[in-house]
């Protein structure tokens, strides 16, 4: 069952994969260029007094990477039907909705994970510990976000009443606009922890996508349509 899950978005799954290595790589082509050229000292007392670093959108290619699995994952339940065809089977909801949600969620954190390791790798060889701890900070403050892109497609794709599907569809444009005033890139940063108090944001945002997607779930196994 977790394999026919995989195969609702195996192809997008690894042209995207592709797509966040080909980042990865010229991230770390880049820093090995700059190292070259001005030596490790250098490149970290530029980050720390010129905010000269980028993910160049490794950070939103994640994102990217979170909502497209969850737009195949999603728009496919809702064309097959699987969950109210359930409803006659011995499985109870709650467990369906689960592996539902949880199948294409895990193949994002698996990527995230290895993504963080081999960004440690990569950039732990030329940055000192405290620029590891602001990369980091951002990098997950990222990761959350993308997880909670996922969940947001639940309230708009799963969701029955059109009058929901909406507002939870332009909450979540509302959402993506203040992370990115929270968690800019490196360089745009007015400090390197003026997003300090993101995660109290994240966990107003999780909230709301947790409840919408419980609401867009509910309604959609009673068969609302509005």
């Amino acid at each position: 069952m977790f394999k026919k899950e995989f195969y609702k978005f195996k192809d997008v799954y690894l042209l995207l994969v592709v797509l966040i290595t080909s980042f990865l790589a010229y991230l770390a082509f880049s820093l090995k260029n700059m190292v070259q050229n001005f030596g490790a000292l250098d490149t970290n007392l530029s980050f720390l007094f010129k905010k000269k670093f980028t993910f160049f959108h490794l950070d939103d290619m994640n994102l990217v990477f979170a909502f497209v699995i969850a737009v195949f994952v999603f728009f496919h339940e809702r064309i097959n039907g699987r969950l109210r065809l359930s409803l006659h089977f011995p499985h109870s909801s709650a467990r369906n909705i689960g592996f539902i949600i949880m199948c294409g969620l895990l193949f994002v954190f698996f990527v995230y994970f290895v993504e963080i390791i081999l960004l440690n790798i990569i950039l732990g060889a030329v940055y000192a510990k405290e620029i590891m701890y602001v990369l980091n900070y951002s990098l997950a403050f990222n990761y959350v976000f993308g997880f909670l892109l996922y969940i947001f497609c639940c309230g708009f794709i799963i969701e029955p009443v059109k009058k929901r599907a909406i507002v939870n569809f332009i909450v979540m444009l509302g959402s993506i606009y203040l992370y990115y005033e929270i968690n800019p890139d490196i360089y745009a940063f007015d400090s390197f922890y003026a997003n300090d108090f993101g995660f109290y944001y994240m966990g107003i945002v999780a909230l709301y996508a947790l409840s919408a997607a419980f609401i867009a779930f509910d309604n959609y196994k009673r068969g609302y349509i509005k």
